[in-house]
């Protein structure tokens, strides 16, 4: 102890060293007191025990019997009363269950019908026995997918009815794909209204921008696979890639706008839930085993394996599935930017390159160099140094050889394979789930460069992120009234070893210099290895509580504790993570721990008939080590939904945050230099929709939303270390829009068209003021769908998308990038092909992409200024896929 009345220095270093204990503790103590507080709240809010009613599990009993001994009346006579009033919510669903079962077995359908719908009012992810009657199986599975009472579960992470959900949300089934002959996810989202996608086949598949919010990145989207989060640990990328297996998609749920309330920081434009089969959907009546898959292959020599197998034992189920990809991807040599022409030098001015403006004889006294050569000339006064026309000549020509030079075994030159790998697992037994899920795809990184500066895959140049996750699940309706849930998650992303990136060092771009033309030095392609891995442990309990029929609570405490990366590792062999060295090395290390801490409530309130009234919060806390992290936010969201009939009318406010990721805040690549104090991106989300529903097949909506964003993170010049940059909060953005659907079905055709304006303009930015149209962005889109079954047996599918004008270039927040984009309208279409009686579950299925052979570009991503950034992407012409596929 320090009782001296002056401390020494040790004294002074334990009472540090205490501080940290207490802050430590202070943390941990918080922890536990969140921790245990949604436990108990759900122990208090325990409903008591309905006992000693006259509708009571007896009562059921005796139904049961009536079924099995098919008395169908009886079952019905004996429940009616006590599902008026009398029965709890879990025996009101076995017994509408039992009624409907009966009015099946008594050809009474709409009967059947109508109680299967009440049952699902009252737990609509109520699934069937695997051995019920295949009839009520088909009904409930039905209902849960049409379009009068569809069922969404990401908007309040509980089942709800897709018209009385706070959000505005746009889902994609299973019948979707599979009619439509996608081949990945963001083939679907070409289909609903409200992104804008850049294709560039480069270290991700697309820039995807949700509501007209340009990024250099798809990194404002939250991606789920089953509420599992997917985004990179590191980037905040998400990889809405060609390695998820569409053989196990059930639906795909977007919801548009923040979602920060439930799901906390990064879920700012929007989420996107891939929700995968269950295994009563994969499992036919009377089986125990089933099983799903693909085998397709079309241009660009693309060939996609895609395998789900599901079985069932008791209270036993597993599915396993997996996917392998390859495609050589379609040739991008017409390009100026990737046709490795050696032409492309003739325009270079080498003479300001490599001439020497001022001191020239001091220059040429420093590097040993004569006052006399052929390749340079002194002015009069030995000042200046300008090549002459034999030495212009020479570095051209030198940098022309650059492409002749062979690299990986191959010479320089255009490719751009792709080769992924999935492979995904659950196992539920009882009320407890496990799962894993791992990926890794290798693709070219060219794409986001040009020939003048990368190589392409074939060279070594390629990108190689790599994404394992397992998780443990457990869930339990204690009672018709009180559902808990506890999910545990462990994920591990890395941007693996296999990532290289082969440029080139010459005179054009500056990094061969005078000195080395005199030697007649070559340029050389050098090939620079990358390597980042990040790790993170999470928990969310999550407690779903219903007091009455009109108030429904949703609370949930989630923690997190992530081991994240700084800066890439980088080194010029090939085992960068033993050999790399950081410069400047970030304080600390290059390892960051960071703890993340939510406390989320959400209720619903039906204030009146037809109202719905929601409000949620949530709070989140995040530290990184211990004095760094953006502290407190919260994320509120109210929402008043008004159903009258068959109108719905939605009034919505939220708020989003994005926590700015490591690598924004500390990778040093290039010139850029680290800032840990970057604060988070915020959001303001006001929107105001209606819909109307006139029957199960015609349904329309239109959604009116305007976002105010604040703290957008750019890049600016560094004053005080001129050549350096610095990412920075310096932007203010204000976006107005408007989404419109209309849907139309029946048995054997439908049809469907959506429409969407964005109007996005950057208002404040490192200059101050400004009114600048967002880059890349469309004014106008349509996209229009219809299909028809011919004979029971052939399905046509055709589907239009349209694109209008997307402007870049001066006034834009795209400055540097001339190019223009004028409108374009592409025709998709799919046949397929099935007949039971040859053999039931099999389906042959041809895709024809870009019908017309249109030729179309996409804007290049970054700043897409033509010299190391493409300004355009050519898109894939006409382009066909066979699929063959069987269900068993």
């Amino acid at each position: 102890m320090c009782l001296i009345r002056k401390p020494s220095k040790t004294c002074h270093k334990q009472k540090e060293n205490k501080t940290v204990v207490t802050m430590q503790n202070n943390h941990f103590k918080r922890f536990l007191l969140l921790m245990t507080l949604p436990l108990l709240i759900g122990v208090l809010l325990l409903p008591k025990d309905v006992t000693g009613q006259s509708c009571d599990e007896v009562t059921l009993n005796e139904a049961r019997k009536y079924y099995e001994l098919g008395k169908f009346d009886l079952v019905i006579s004996s429940l009616e009363q006590c599902v008026r009033s009398g029965f709890n919510e879990k025996l009101k669903i076995e017994a509408h269950r039992l009624m409907a079962m009966s009015y099946l077995s008594t050809d009474s359908t709409a009967k059947a019908s109508l109680e299967t719908a009440l049952l699902l009012q009252i737990n609509p992810t109520y699934d069937a026995n695997l051995f019920d009657p295949p009839a009520f199986i088909d009904m409930v599975n039905m209902l849960k997918i049409s379009d009068v009472g569809q069922i969404v579960t990401s908007v309040s992470k509980k089942a709800e009815n897709i018209y009385e959900a706070p959000a505005t949300i746009a889902v994609i089934t299973r019948e979707d794909i599979r009619k439509r002959g996608y081949n990945d996810l963001v083939e679907l989202l070409k289909d609903v209204p409200g992104f804008d996608l850049s294709m560039f086949y480069g270290p991700e598949y697309a820039n995807i921008y949700q509501r007209g919010f340009r990024q250099n990145n798809t990194e404002k989207t939250l991606l789920l696979i089953d509420g599992i989060e997917e985004n990179d640990l590191w980037t905040n990328w998400a990889y809405i890639d060609r390695q998820y297996p569409l053989s196990n998609i059930e639906r795909v749920e977007i919801i548009y706008g923040p979602a920060s309330t439930m799901y906390g920081p990064n879920a700012f434009a929007g989420v996107i839930n891939v929700i995968s089969r269950n295994t009563l959907d994969a499992i036919k009546p009377g089986q125990s085993i089933g099983i799903s898959g693909q085998v397709k292959y079309g241009s660009y020599k693309t060939r996609t394996l895609d395998l789900s197998v599901s079985g069932k034992k008791r209270s036993v189920s597993f599915t396993l599935s997996g996917r392998l990809y390859h495609s050589d991807e379609h040739d991008l040599t017409s390009q100026k930017y990737f046709d490795y022409d050696p032409a492309a030098y003739d325009e270079v001015d080498y003479n300001k390159l490599l001439g020497v403006s001022e001191n020239a004889s001091e220059y040429l006294s420093a590097n040993n160099l004569p006052y006399s050569h052929p390749y340079y000339q002194l002015s009069a006064d030995s000042n200046q140094l300008s090549l002459t026309t034999q030495g212009a000549e020479a570095a051209k020509n030198l940098d022309k050889s650059a492409y002749s030079q062979v690299v990986g075994g191959h010479k320089i030159g255009f490719s751009n394979e792709t080769d992924s790998w999935l492979i995904n697992g659950k196992l539920n037994i009882g009320n407890f789930s496990f799962g894993f899920q791992s990926w890794k795809y290798l693709r070219g990184g060219l794409t986001q460069y040009t020939d003048l500066y990368a190589a392409g895959s074939q060279n070594g140049g390629t990108w190689a992120p790599r994404q394992s996750n397992f998780y443990t699940k457990y869930e339990n309706q204690i009672s018709d009234r009180l559902f808990i849930s506890n999910l545990t998650t462990y994920r591990i992303h890395d941007v693996t070893e296999d990532s290289r990136l082969v440029s080139v060092s010459n005179y054009a771009l500056g990094s061969k210099s005078l000195v080395d033309l005199i030697s007649n030095t070559e340029p050389t392609w050098s090939t620079l290895y990358l390597f980042s891995e990040s790790k993170q442990l999470r928990n969310e309990l999550k407690v779903n509580y219903r007091p009455s029929s009109r108030i429904d609570i949703i609370s949930g405490f989630e923690v997190r504790n992530s081991t994240l990366q700084g800066a890439y590792y980088t080194s010029l062999i090939g085992t960068p993570q033993d050999s790399a060295v950081i410069l400047p090395s970030p304080k600390g290390g290059n390892s960051f721990n960071v703890w993340d801490l939510g406390l989320y409530s959400q209720g619903t309130w039906q204030a009146l008939r037809n109202m719905r009234i929601t409000l949620g919060l949530r709070y989140d806390y995040n530290v990184v080590r211990n004095n760094d992290g953006f502290g407190s936010e919260l994320s509120p969201r109210v929402a008043v939904v008004y159903s009258p009939g068959k109108f719905t009318f939605k009034a919505i406010y939220s708020r989003g945050i994005m926590n700015v990721s490591n690598w924004t805040k500390y990778s040093a690549v290039g010139n850029r230099i680290p800032n840990p104090d970057l604060k988070t991106e915020n959001i303001q989300n006001f929107e105001i929709s209606s819909g109307i529903r006139l029957s199960k097949e015609f349904q329309a909506d239109i959604d009116v939303y305007k976002n105010y964003i604040n703290n957008v993170v750019g890049t600016v010049d560094v004053a005080e270390s001129p050549g350096k940059v610095q990412n920075r909060n310096i932007g203010k953005f204000e976006i107005i829009g408007v989404q419109a659907n209309i849907t139309y079905k029946r048995e054997t055709y439908s049809a469907y068209f959506n429409y969407t304006f964005c109007d996005p303009k950057q208002t404040y930015s490192e200059v101050g003021e400004v009114d600048s149209r967002v880059g890349d962005i469309a004014s106008h889109q349509f996209n229009l769908g219809a299909e028809k079954l011919f004979f029971d047996h052939l399905n046509v599918n055709l589907r239009m998308n349209y694109t209008g004008e997307r402007l870049t270039g001066s006034g834009t927040t795209v400055p540097l990038n001339n190019d223009t984009f004028p409108a374009v309208l592409i025709l998709n279409g799919t046949i397929t092909y099935s007949d039971p009686a040859i053999l039931h579950g099999l389906s042959l299925q041809f895709v024809c992409n870009n019908i017309f052979n249109t030729t179309y570009y996409h804007p290049g991503t970054k700043s897409a200024e033509g010299v190391t950034s493409p300004t355009a992407i050519l898109q894939r012409g006409q382009h066909f896929l066979l699929n063959l596929s069987y269900d068993f």
